[in-house]
């Protein structure tokens, strides 16, 4: 963060050179953490050249793109979806006026699932599908219900126009989370009673898709590790962190069956 700042949110004076960033890692590096200096450069090169996204602040329904971004629009999905706004950015609970159900034409393309309003031109919500995860929902008395639960913590309801539409959106969401959710911003510890919170990226990933595969399951294994030992601490202060790993784990594990299908689905006989 502090390298972040030094080279884009115009700091005067010195900026932090790379040797400065890596030697200060390794002087703070007293809790069982270890960390890679070649990826250590390479993640000091890429903030200098890029701004992370993972740092900006967004408005809620601004484009996750860029407009300068000239790269070919991929469209995986499009169809009608009605939505309903349940969590705003941070966890918030959504207004209550604006927690109605409402129509949109959704069109799902790159890592981003878009909403336009057909009667209000300049009604549109765009959703980045980084680390996002997709599931059905039973919900009252209203059929075909998935929900979405974003990075940054917004939740959308949405109900599709039947049971296999749900069914499809909830795999489309999911596997385009799975393959293009980049590796976190932070170092796991080797010592699973250390917890190290995630940064997610909000930039595709650049890894094959056995590369994908193979550090989802990694990232699956970790989580679910810290979570058996945490359950098994007598004396832990708090639930959430619990809650926050289920998730976690639950996430992880979608991921990897997503992947797990795209693999095979390449290579037929990799079974």
């Amino acid at each position: 963060m502090q390298v972040y700042a030094d080279l884009h949110a115009g700091h005067k004076g010195k900026k932090m050179s790379c040797s400065e960033f890596t030697l200060n890692l390794f002087r703070a590096c007293r809790n069982g953490y270890e960390y890679d200096p070649i990826q250590l450069i390479g993640i000091y090169d890429s903030i200098e050249m890029k701004a992370l996204e993972v740092f900006r602040v967004k408005t809620r329904f601004q484009h996750a793109f860029e407009t300068n971004n000239s790269h070919t629009t991929n469209i995986h999905k499009t169809g009608h979806l009605i939505c309903k706004q349940v969590m705003d950015e941070n966890g918030r609970k959504t207004r209550k006026g604006r927690r109605s159900w409402k129509p949109f034409t959704a069109v799902l393309k790159d890592m981003v699932l878009q909403l336009q309003q057909d009667s209000k031109v300049d009604k549109k919500i765009t959703i980045r599908l980084h680390h996002t995860i997709a599931y059905p929902l039973k919900y009252k008395n209203i059929p075909h219900v998935l929900c979405i639960k974003t990075a940054d913590s917004r939740v959308f309801y949405f109900q599709a126009e039947n049971e296999e539409e749900q069914s499809s959106w909830v795999a489309a969401i999911n596997q385009i989370a799975a393959r293009y959710s980049a590796p976190p911003l932070t170092f796991a510890s080797n010592n699973t009673k250390q917890h190290c919170p995630q940064v997610l990226p909000a930039f595709p990933s650049h890894l094959s898709l056995e590369q994908q595969l193979q550090h989802t399951e990694s990232q699956l294994q970790k989580v679910s590790n810290y979570l058996t030992y945490y359950i098994s601490m007598p004396n832990r202060k708090s639930k959430l962190p619990v809650d926050y790993m289920e998730q976690e784990v639950i996430r992880y594990t979608t991921y990897v069956r997503a992947l797990e299908k795209l693999v095979k689905e390449k290579d037929p006989e990799s079974e």
